[in-house]
Formats: structure tokens, sequence, C-alpha cells
């Protein structure tokens, strides 16, 4: 028995190994694709080719890449799933994205989910989506936390709110709440001048329904730990960092929340939940800890400083982070809001 028992122990230690350098070889695929030109099929019969990297995160990589025959540029993300949730994931993912047709959305243009071909039970999704010019993390960066300050047109500045606004809405309008929105998750285009188009919201893979039913503090700590994984701290509502254990939790309020911090974010470079501002000028944002007990404190402002902000926004930003979520507006309240505010105000 000792025999068979030390057997059965070198099999699992071959086939741990085995998974191993499968899943390192996988790995390295994923930095050789742009170098060797990797091409991807999908059933359809579109076949694209792999020009450099753009991202990656945990197990997804997006990548440039370029359709035969057309030759347009397009986004190509790889998902590597290792067990059945990470399948179904990628699988709730491409449903939500189809799902959607608005301009403010990011349609799914293609997908396929194939075997891994060197680990057993694992897959690779690949989605096809249109390519975009930056993200808008990319370009708060570039004009708020760059070395000169790019200031953003009064009339751009509005109509960037207002497309996101108008893409969460038409999701909330089809019982469905994005629960991860942030700069990182909105996508933009540019015109030949360089002018931000309309926004874009991406990565629908934490979406769920608009409205969950609680009964019980296990439910409620269902929604914390799930807010957890899914909610990035700095952009979570304060209902999901303690949810109430009766009534019915709203993640279209959540995501109204993140909306707030969002703009916010546009204006300061970080999250109202994570930024300090120096006293003495020029008053400069710095990025601190983010927590529950910070984002229940209030919405800091600067005391001067090269960033002056706009008057409504200083009404506005507060009133969309309301910490009450039955007080605290839907997206369609926000429009309104904006539709009624001047776009002739000045940020300098």
């Amino acid at each position: 028995f000792s025999l068979m028992g030390a057997a059965g122990k070198s099999a699992d230690v071959l086939a741990a190994l085995r998974r191993l350098f499968a899943a390192i070889w996988s790995f390295l695929q994923v930095f050789l694709a742009p170098l060797f030109g990797q091409s991807v099929r999908f059933q359809s019969g579109r076949r694209v080719t792999i020009v450099n990297q753009l991202a990656e995160g945990g197990f997804s990589f997006v990548f440039v890449a370029r359709e035969s025959g057309s030759g347009k540029r397009v986004a190509l993300k790889k998902m590597i799933c290792q067990d059945d949730e990470a399948k179904e994931s990628a699988r709730h993912e491409a449903e939500m994205h189809r799902k959607f047709q608005h301009e403010n959305l990011l349609p799914l243009v293609d997908s396929s989910f194939e075997p891994h071909p060197g680990v057993p039970n694992w897959e690779n999704c690949w989605f096809v989506f249109p390519l975009c010019d930056c993200s808008l993390r990319d370009e708060i960066t570039r004009r708020v936390l760059g070395e000169e300050l790019i200031p953003w047109g009064p009339e751009e500045f509005l109509k960037m709110i207002r497309g996101i606004c108008s893409g969460l809405l038409e999701m909330h309008r089809q019982g469905i709440a994005h629960k991860d929105l942030k700069p990182e998750n909105v996508v933009l285009r540019k015109d030949a001048s360089g002018a931000v188009g309309a926004p874009i919201l991406m990565d629908f893979g934490s979406c769920s329904a608009t409205e969950v039913p609680l009964k019980s503090r296990r439910d409620a700590a269902r929604e914390v730990d799930l807010a957890a994984q899914l909610c990035t701290m700095q952009y979570r509502a304060p209902e999901l960092f303690d949810a109430p254990s009766e009534g019915v939790l709203s993640y279209a309020k959540a995501d109204v929340w993140s909306l707030g911090a969002t703009v916010y974010c546009c204006l300061f470079g970080y999250s109202p939940f994570e930024v300090e501002f120096d006293e003495k000028p020029p008053c400069k944002p710095r990025q601190v800890d983010s927590g529950h007990l910070r984002v229940i404190s209030g919405v800091p402002w600067p005391r001067g400083g090269p960033i002056v902000v706009p008057v409504p926004m200083r009404e506005v930003i507060p009133w969309i982070l309301t910490v009450d979520p039955g007080k605290r507006p839907g997206v369609q309240e926000v429009l309104d809001r904006l539709g009624r505010a001047p776009a002739t105000f000045d940020i300098v």
C-alpha cells in the first residue's frame, strides 16, 4: 500500500508540474504574441493578428490587433479561464456587452471560447471590441496630473459627463447595474483635432441586476463581500461597505455614487476618497489610502491652486455623493440637472 501511495503522490506531483509549466508557457505566449504576430481565428470567420499589448490585469490581457482583409485595427481581449467560475464570468461579460446597443456603451464585435492548448479544463476566451484612443484615466492623467495643467473646455467637460450618464441610464433602464464605474472603465474617442468625443463605458464583467432584496445579515454580508471583489474601493458606495440586513439594495444608486467620484476625479486626478491637498499653494492633490471612514467623511476641496472648481460642480458633486442612498439622486435626475448647468463656466 505504501508503494501505491507513493506512486499516487508522484503522479499528482507530475500532473501539478505539467499544469505549472503549461501555465508559464501560456503567459509567455501572451508576451511573445506581438513579436511573432499571433493570429486568432473566430467561428464567424474573422481573423485578427496581434500587433502589440495595451494592458494586462490578473488573467486578462488587451492587445491592439488588425483584422485580416480589411486591415482595420481593433482591441482584442484575452482571458485565461482556469476554473468554471472564471468561464462563467467570461460568458456573462460577453452576454452583457451584447445586450446593449448604445453610443456610450462598448459593443462586442466578436467572441471565441476555446480549450486551452496546454492545460486540461482551462479555456482561452477572446473578445473583439472597437479600438478607442485612450481611457478616461489616461486623459485625466494627461490633463490634471501632468507637469502642465491642461484645462477642460466647459462644453467638452459637460458633454463627457452627460455621455457617461447616458450610457449608465441605458443600462439602468434595462435593469442592469455596472457596479465598477471608474475612469479606467471609460474609454474615449478623439477627433482629428484631438478633442474628446463620446465617452464609452466598458468592462461589464461585474454587471448584475440593479436591485437585490436583502432579508438577513447573511444576505447583507454576501453583498458586501461581492462588492469588495467587484467594485474598486475608491469608487464604492458607503452602503456596499455596510449593507442593511433588510430591504432592497440599489446598485443603481451605488452606480450614481461611483459616477460622482468619477466626476470629481476628472477635476483633481483622484477619487475624493483617496486624495488630500497640500495646505500651501498651489495646493496640489496627492493620493492617500482609502477606506470606509474616508468614504463617509465628506468631499474634500482644495483651498486654492491652479484648478478652480466651477460653481455648478461644487454643488452637483456633493449632491451626487449623498451618503444616504434613499436621498441620493438617480442618473436621470443628474442628467436633468447637468442639462440646466451653464456651459460657460471657467475651469482654469
